[in-house]
């Protein structure tokens, strides 16, 4: 067994030698061993007390001997990067993490913005090129019918008695399509002009028989290209059901501006049966309307909606947008 050093001089008490520190450790004790400081049994500078009394207890004497002995300290918190506290370093690092993401959370909130604006802009050009159109279309129409109706007044003052002999019809035919609200155009092709008449003096003086009912004269003639003779048309607004369309879910959409007078109403327009954008304008513009015991003649506005779905706007008197 090993043996531990006693101190450099006796104490004494009461005129008896002291024993050395060994004495107080029992045959069985374990030397102590400090891991921080290094030392083991065989050079620990001097051993733990055994199960006993401490020493100290019945000689105070050896106080300032134990009390200069080193002790056990836990170890402590480091701060830095490794861990405990964040350093100044980090907290600079911390900071310029938040500055970024702030940054592309703007840049994504303006792309997004930026991405409305150009949907918006488009709809908006769109909608401005549709409505151009719209009124090309609508002023070569009206310049169409005007003549037309120059025309026909024209053919009005003609006797009636002069009609092309053995000139008649080729069966005539529906169009799918309708040209206007209860209003659907019908055709025909003039066969056996006699000699002396005209083309268009003879189409416009041949009377034909349209859904039981006798018909004086076409709305108008015109040559088709590939097709033998020339052709009548004739506007047909009996028994047209198929030409009238409705509407249906009509909700108020609320004032158009603040102390307008108006409010906006809108509705589904159904039962169009035209195909061409050009044609269901016209079948929609056409529709008539009735609000609040008034009716109207053609809505503000026709649109299509991305479902397909065919709108119509009205912006109508109201009192509670004064």
């Amino acid at each position: 067994m090993a043996q531990y050093p006693t101190p450099s001089s006796r104490l004494t008490a009461g005129g008896s030698s002291l024993p050395s520190y060994g004495a107080f450790r029992p045959n069985n004790a374990t030397p102590f061993h400090n891991p921080r400081h290094g030392s083991s049994p065989s050079n620990s500078s001097f051993a733990a007390p055994g199960p006993t009394s401490h020493p100290s207890a019945e000689f105070p004497e050896l106080l300032p001997e134990l009390s200069s002995a080193p002790s056990y300290r836990p170890p402590q918190p480091t701060y830095g990067p490794s861990g405990g506290r964040p350093s100044k370093d980090n907290c600079g690092r911390y900071f310029w993490v938040v500055v970024v993401l702030v940054q592309v959370v703007l840049i994504i909130y303006r792309s997004n913005t930026l991405e409305k604006y150009i949907d918006l802009k488009s709809t908006a050009n769109r909608a401005a090129k549709e409505g151009s159109t719209l009124s090309e279309e609508r002023e070569k129409s009206e310049h169409e019918r005007a003549k037309m109706k120059l025309d026909r007044e024209e053919w009005e003052k003609v006797p009636d008695d002069r009609v092309p002999p053995d000139a008649y019809w080729k069966p005539i035919w529906p169009a799918y399509d309708c040209r206007a609200f209860g209003k659907r155009e019908y055709w025909g092709v003039l066969l056996d002009i006699p000699e002396g008449w005209s083309a268009m003096d003879a189409c416009m003086n041949t009377p034909a028989e349209i859904e039981g009912v006798t018909v004086r004269r076409p709305d108008r003639c015109a040559f088709v290209s590939e097709s033998p003779g020339i052709h009548g048309y004739w506007m047909v607004d009996r028994n047209q059901e198929d030409c009238k369309p409705w509407h249906k879910d009509i909700r108020d959409t609320g004032c158009t501006n603040h102390g307008s007078g108006l409010t906006r109403i809108e509705a589904k327009v159904e039962g169009i049966i035209n195909k061409k954008e050009q044609d269901w304008r016209v079948m929609c513009e056409s529709t008539p309307f009735t609000w609040d015991g008034v009716e109207y003649t053609s809505p503000l506005h026709c649109e299509e909606r991305s479902s397909g779905t065919k709108v119509a706007t009205w912006d109508v008197p109201a009192e509670s947008c004064r």
